[in-house]
């Protein structure tokens, strides 16, 4: 008789070797967002589900989906908000630039045209006293 319970107690033995195990998939795995700081869950719908009340010692810390997206949008909207700015301001010393160089054109054409009377005025007055002493 010991022998058919032995044989019995290892065919039990047998039988859960050969079981594979499963995976347990009523547990959640749950999270902690690190941004709003609240444990959240990828309901089997898809959707996020989140829990203010429920204790986060051991859970896993990640930024819930949530989260993530309205840190890309932000981030987003500050990029094009400094490029929008960048623009601005290299329009705004382009101008500046431009507006320094034509009045500087402007003083140099000016100092020629000076010039250019002076030395006439010069060869007159020059050309005056020759003709005196002649």
């Amino acid at each position: 008789m010991d022998w058919i319970l032995n044989k019995k107690r290892i065919s039990n033995t047998d039988l859960k070797k050969k079981k594979k195990p499963r995976k347990n998939y009523s547990k959640p795995s749950l999270r902690y967002c690190i941004d709003c700081k609240k444990v959240w869950v990828i309901s089997t719908t898809g959707s996020i589900l989140f829990y203010d009340h429920l204790p986060t010692y051991g859970l896993e810390r990640r930024t819930c989906k949530a989260c993530d997206n309205r840190s890309t949008e932000t981030y987003e909207h500050q990029r094009r908000t400094t490029m929008i700015m960048f623009d601005i301001a290299e329009w705004i010393a382009n101008l500046l630039v431009l507006g320094i160089a034509v009045i500087l054109w402007a003083l140099a054409v000016f100092m020629v045209a000076m010039l250019v009377s002076l030395a006439s005025q010069w060869i007159d007055n020059l050309s005056g006293e020759v003709n005196e002493k002649i």
